[in-house]
């Protein structure tokens, strides 16, 4: 998934063209794209916006997964899934929980059964319930998506569900909360041009109190997510250890996410990062966040600090040597760091 804005947490990308940056605090203009310009892991002014366009977009993969129902769909552009991966689990879980089997189920067995999606394709159901048709604490619950098309999204693969902590009756503007423990394999959505395919597990401690009013705590020991553009390039990212917080109230949203990123792309090579958030993403609407802060830090201690200052435009903190000092301050765009994932 590339790097996007907010809606819920992000969403909404819009095309964008490379635009020339002013530097700052020792600037200069933002170095074009040389990911093999330095070792594996070591972020220089060279590599710095391709490094935090990267992770930024960990950061957006993890928040589009971390927030509920739909309130918090995500993205236009052509490679970037028009609909969270979360988003779309949510959706499969209402339908799951609407078409899970309730008659002559004898209580604390499992049983299957199935429904049709809104736009074709199928999802499987099977549940293992203490009280036939109604979904409570400890109980589980396993989705199957073939081809499976919901709002502009082709869904396909499983995730598995397990309940705790339930409150309110689960629905896409029902006032509900739990604890769900999320399993993903080989979950895949495809839309907007771009597929992106999901294996890992997922702890999600969601309230919702009426729709587009959310609040998520997220955590997680692995996630693998592998992006597949309308090109056919290939972007992979596994978080680790992670963890976010994430709120939606009305139109405003806000994120803060940490963790360790492994992967590859064509634009930085293979890397290992950790990433933390220093001031949580906010943002209006559609909107790019208008504030937040996050750190790139590589094995070597050099490191890059993405900082908002407003909608339209960012700045890049870069030190070399991992001494505290900043070597080097670039001036950028949201739109420039998207055309370089």
């Amino acid at each position: 998934m590339s790097v996007s804005p907010m809606r819920g947490v992000f969403a909404g990308l819009v095309s964008a063209g490379l635009l020339a940056a002013c530097g700052g605090g020792g600037g200069g203009s933002t170095p074009a794209s040389n990911a093999s310009a330095a070792p594996v892991g070591a972020i220089t002014a060279t590599n710095a916006t391709e490094t935090v366009a990267y992770a930024y977009s960990g950061v957006s993969d993890l928040g589009t997964q971390s927030q509920a129902g739909a309130s918090l769909a995500t993205g236009v552009s052509v490679d970037t899934p028009t609909e969270s991966v979360l988003t779309a689990s949510l959706a499969q879980l209402y339908k799951g929980v609407a078409v899970q089997p309730a008659n002559n189920l004898a209580t604390g067995v499992t049983a299957s059964s199935s429904g049709a999606c809104a736009g074709g394709g199928s999802i499987s159901v099977t549940v293992t319930e203490a009280v036939q048709g109604v979904v409570s604490n400890g109980d589980s619950m396993s989705i199957s998506a073939s081809n499976c098309s919901e709002n502009g999204a082709v869904i396909n693969g499983q995730l598995a569900f397990t309940f705790s902590n339930l409150s309110g009756s689960i629905g896409s503007s029902a006032a509900w909360g739990a604890t769900l423990s999320i399993k993903y394999t080989n979950f895949t959505l495809k839309s907007g041009g771009a597929t992106i395919a999901n294996n890992g597990d997922m702890t999600l401690s969601y309230n919702q109190s009426k729709y587009q009013v959310a609040t998520a705590v997220i955590s997680g020991s692995s996630l693998q997510m592998d992006l597949t553009k309308s090109d056919a390039s290939f972007v992979s990212r596994k978080l680790t250890a992670y963890a976010m917080t994430a709120s939606v109230n009305g139109s405003n949203n806000t994120s803060s996410a940490n963790f360790t990123l492994t992967g590859s792309s064509p634009k930085v090579g293979n890397v290992s990062f950790v990433v933390k958030t220093n001031t949580p993403f906010a943002a209006v609407g559609t909107a790019n966040p208008s504030v937040g802060s996050m750190t790139v830090t590589a094995g070597n201690k050099s490191s890059a600090t993405l900082t908002a200052i407003d909608s339209t435009n960012v700045k890049i903190d870069i030190d070399t040597n991992g001494d505290g000092v900043i070597d080097q301050t670039l001036n950028t765009t949201w739109a420039d760091l998207r055309s370089r994932t």
